[in-house]
């Protein structure tokens, strides 16, 4: 199972897996169990401490395959 997680700013789609999502879901109660005693939200000096912060990855949504014998003789492959 993986959960989509949508970053709107930037336009980009993340993938975290139930391990991740667990994890991060921690840091967030963290940080709102802080904003609700502080009043503000607490500042992050790494990247990596911040439960919204996710690093590029790349993601493979497909495969295909194609012959290319015929693309030496310039044919058209109908499939």
């Amino acid at each position: 199972m993986q959960i989509n997680v949508e970053d709107y700013d930037n336009e980009f789609v993340f993938a975290w897996n139930e391990e991740k999502f667990g994890d991060r879901l921690m840091m967030m109660r963290d940080s709102f169990a802080f904003y609700e005693s502080e009043g503000e939200l607490p500042a992050y000096n790494d990247p990596t401490e911040d439960p919204f912060y996710d690093v590029m990855e790349a993601l493979l949504i497909g495969e295909a395959y194609y012959r290319l014998e015929p693309l030496g003789y310039l044919i058209d492959n109908p499939v």
